[in-house]
Parts: C-alpha cells; structure tokens; sequence
C-alpha cells in the first residue's frame, strides 16, 4: 500500500493522472502479451521481430543479456517515447 501511495504521490506532483499512467500501463501489458506469442512470460528475439522499434533497441533494453525481455525490461521500453522522423 505503501508503494502505491508514494507512486500516486509522485503522478500528483508531476501534474499527470493517475488514470493515464494506468492506462500506460495497460497498454504496455497488452503489448508485451501481443508480443510474447508463444506465452512464455518473456518475448524473445524472433518475437521481437513484429516491432521494429524494439528490434532496433533491443540490445539496449535486454538488460541481463539472456536473449529475451522480461515484463520489466518491456516495460522500460515501453516507457521511452518513440524519436521523431527526422525532417
């Protein structure tokens, strides 16, 4: 209870709400479950092939080097927004 009371206090503060970093959340959550196709809670390389953004990063994001992204390590870069085209 105590961590959800800290990250509330912190979504406050930053002027952001609490229902769009839910909603973020949620999003991600289905994404990673989009990705990881053969459900084995991670989403290995060749998963990672629907997404070019994430097949791009994935080296920066594959924390452990095990070859496969946990929900942590999605969620990390998930967080990141996507670079603009450049003009």
């Amino acid at each position: 209870m105590k961590k959800i009371t800290e990250v509330l206090s912190v979504v406050l503060i930053l002027g952001m709400s609490p229902l769009t970093v839910m909603a973020g959340n949620e999003e991600a959550t289905y994404k990673f479950e989009y990705l990881d196709s053969d459900g084995d809670g991670f989403i290995s390389k060749s998963e990672a092939t629907l997404n070019l953004r994430l097949r791009e990063r994935w080296n920066d994001f594959d924390v452990d080097k095990d070859g496969k992204l946990s929900s942590n390590e999605f969620n990390k870069f998930a967080s990141v927004p996507d670079e603009p085209f450049p003009e």
